[in-house]
């Protein structure tokens, strides 16, 4: 069991802090927008904050979480929407930490009676950093007189971060019921290479994501389905070979929604390798100005029982801090 922990751990770093990296992701993607897509920045068509916890793999020491929080809002007199982001990222097993801090803003056009289009772009400055003390690299071992030195001339051993400038670019575009966007993060492909003089390119993460409205409410009103909504999503990833396709459905019922996702990898990389990896519960609540999100990935692939993964989100509205009351149309085809 301890090898196959420490070929996860190995995997998971791999895979959030190399070339062909996947970033930090959460299953409820719709509660957390700014971090998904850049043009969500003022979408709402108010102020509003978010914010997101994600927790992973309790079990063998090897916890992963998660953490986003963010504040957007709207003018109409820039016809714009800005905003600030802020996320971590932290491995307990490998001691790998990631934090990051954005501006976005989006620019509102709209293209005819119906259909609004939203470009957007974000600038970031990011911090990579790992506890490469903690290992036991070769020129430690001394096989002589076997023993372990606590010094290493390997040129990672003392080079534990590396500072970085982030672009991205993305577009909303959305009706009453249907919304469709997308978003490249790392567009600049950031060297974050640990050692000196190296040059590991980020790769560029690739987003396509969006929803589809369906109204349940019933004909005659002054019943308990009076506002009842089912909504279509989807979000597919992709960062170098490694991609993720999540799809499911969330029920809204006035202040009560309860969604399933199922997260699943659409090319394989090793030919019986899973195609679903985990199936995802979601209830969410809405109460005054506060919806919260709480969601469960039950995983279903090979990997085994690592502890299970854990969200949950938080979101707050208030009044528009420029321009008085005035806002776009206010998307109503995404549950957040």
């Amino acid at each position: 069991m301890k090898s196959k922990l420490i070929i996860i751990c190995l995997l998971t770093l791999i895979f959030c802090g190399s070339t062909a990296a996947q970033d930090p992701i959460f299953t409820q993607f719709h509660s957390i927008p700014i971090l998904l897509n850049p043009s969500f920045s003022g979408a709402s068509g108010n102020s509003r904050m978010n914010s997101g916890y994600r927790l992973q793999w309790l079990d063998y020491g090897n916890k992963i979480t998660t953490q986003f929080a963010s504040f957007d809002t709207w003018s109409e007199s820039l016809n714009s929407g800005v905003g600030i982001s802020i996320r971590n990222h932290t491995e307990e097993f490998t001691k790998y930490n990631f934090t990051q801090l954005d501006l976005s803003y989006s620019y509102h056009v709209k293209l005819t009676r119906d259909w609004t289009f939203l470009p957007g772009l974000s600038i970031g400055y990011g911090i990579k950093s790992f506890n490469f003390q903690g290992m036991l690299l070769g020129d430690q071992i001394d096989i002589v007189n076997g023993s372990v030195n606590q010094t290493s001339i390997d040129p990672l051993f003392n080079s534990n971060q590396v500072h970085f400038v982030d672009a991205s670019t993305s577009f909303l575009l959305y009706n009453e019921k249907i919304w469709l966007g997308a978003s490249i993060k790392h567009l600049n492909r950031p060297n974050i290479s640990f050692s000196n003089g190296g040059n590991l390119p980020l790769s560029m993460f690739f987003s396509l994501h969006g929803g589809y409205l369906i109204s349940l409410s019933p004909k005659y009103r002054n019943t308990i389905f009076d506002d009842t909504n089912l909504f279509l999503t989807f979000n597919y990833m992709q960062q170098s070979l490694y991609n993720r396709l999540d799809f499911g459905v969330q029920i809204e019922i006035e202040n009560l929604s309860l969604g399933i996702l199922a997260s699943t990898i659409p090319t394989k990389m090793v030919a019986n390798s899973h195609t679903l990896s985990s199936v995802n519960a979601i209830v969410g609540f809405k109460f005054s100005q506060f919806k919260v999100g709480i969601s469960n990935d039950f995983n279903t692939s090979n990997i085994g029982k690592m502890g299970g993964t854990y969200e949950i989100t938080l979101q707050y509205n208030f009044e528009n801090i420029f321009d008085g009351f005035k806002r776009p149309r206010r998307l109503k085809c995404i549950p957040y």
